[in-house]
């Protein structure tokens, strides 16, 4: 055998893997103390929250948890999202039906919203992101800006996008999706 066709044969390519087995690897501890994700099968280290994520975070969780008071929803923090066979991404916020089981992943189906917190991770949010949520018909997603002091809102997924964008500052109402009342983003 050619020295090349050997190399070629024996060349390394990524390992993939499909929601279930990476749930499974997560149940057996192989992500204990890690954030990860997994994107089109590849799994993605998350970086760490910065301490003014999480304080954004808590507050919009608890302006939304107003915000749905009488609503049959739940509003929750670091929620894992199985997008397709091959992609669960973990939302720093989520509000779902709340008829959906304790035990299980979330799907697109169950979601009325998705928020997530980007003092750094704007670019991903607003690219791939974005992207694995609308081709998924995640009805409304959130990127709350830190940097910026703005949430740009996306609603109607269409086409791997969102048709309709808007931009609400820091300081103004925003009215969230499904008989949720407006609230001040603060």
């Amino acid at each position: 055998m050619n020295a090349s066709l050997a190399v070629s044969q024996t060349r390394e390519t990524p390992a993939r893997f499909t929601a279930r087995e990476f749930l499974r690897m997560g149940e057996l501890g192989a992500f204990d103390g890690m954030k990860v994700e997994l994107v089109a099968g590849e799994i993605i280290r998350m970086t760490p929250p910065y301490a003014g994520h999480g304080a954004r975070q808590a507050q919009l969780i608890v302006a939304l948890h107003q915000a749905y008071r009488d609503a049959a929803v739940v509003v929750a923090g670091e929620t894992g999202i199985q997008l397709d066979r091959d992609t669960v991404r973990a939302a720093d916020i989520v509000v779902f039906r709340a008829d959906v089981r304790d035990s299980q992943l979330l799907s697109p189906q169950d979601i009325v919203l998705v928020v997530e917190i980007a003092d750094a991770s704007l670019d991903r949010d607003l690219g791939p992101k974005c992207r694995d949520y609308a081709n998924a018909f995640v009805p409304e997603y959130w990127v709350a800006d830190m940097k910026g002091r703005v949430i740009h809102v996306m609603r109607d997924p269409r086409d791997g996008d969102y048709a309709r964008r808007e931009v609400v500052r820091f300081g103004q109402d925003i009215l969230p999706p499904a008989g949720g009342a407006a609230f001040l983003v603060d």
